[in-house]
């Protein structure tokens, strides 16, 4: 593990290598799993105050299930998830476009409806940010839907936080992503 910040960042974000390839995985970190993406407190509240602004860019079954049930759910475990439309199903945010699945919520903000880009917890993945005490940890999640997404980042050599450069900055800052680059270069690169 290497500290920034006091935030604990797991070695293999900087030894993995990532690009989402969604021509070959077609989105499908949006449909698949047993829970809802995790969600910051502050994001539940956006996401039911922007609701009538990024509604026009979903589907009817996500519409439908964020009327019934709301936003956003507490898990089994009493943390805050993103609705899905039905249990272990899609996220009730999920979007087709030319075969591939999208964020509902970002088609909303690139056409200027809403300021909230997506849950930051989306932006990161594959990384995970999870709490120890009240330190905050960055994994990396493997999981079998992104194999192509490693292969790729394998092909062109990029490590799992270069990749997520745009998030980490968003989550973080940029002084953050800064100390992350220095570290790769001092201790990873080349490995």
């Amino acid at each position: 593990m290497v500290e920034i910040d006091g935030v604990l960042i797991s070695d293999s974000i900087f030894e993995e290598q990532f690009i989402c390839d969604l021509k070959q995985c077609r989105g499908a970190c949006c449909v698949e799993g047993e829970e809802g993406a995790p969600l910051k407190k502050e994001e539940a509240s956006m996401l039911t105050e922007a609701h009538d602004k990024i509604a026009p860019f979903l589907n009817l079954a996500g519409k439908q299930a964020i009327e019934k049930k709301g936003a956003h759910y507490h898990c089994s475990k009493n943390e805050l998830k993103v609705q899905m439309i039905y249990k272990g199903g899609p996220c009730a945010y999920v979007i087709k476009e030319k075969n591939i699945y999208k964020c509902g919520i970002e088609k909303a903000n690139e056409h200027g409806q809403c300021s909230f880009l997506k849950p930051i917890s989306c932006h990161l993945y594959p990384i995970r940010e999870s709490q120890t005490g009240n330190r905050t940890v960055l994994n990396y999640d493997e999981w079998s839907i992104c194999s192509a997404a490693c292969m790729l980042g394998q092909k062109e050599k990029i490590p799992v936080f270069m990749f997520l450069k745009q998030a980490l900055t968003r989550r973080f800052d940029s002084n953050f992503y800064d100390q992350m680059l220095a570290v790769y270069e001092n201790f990873f690169k080349g490995k």
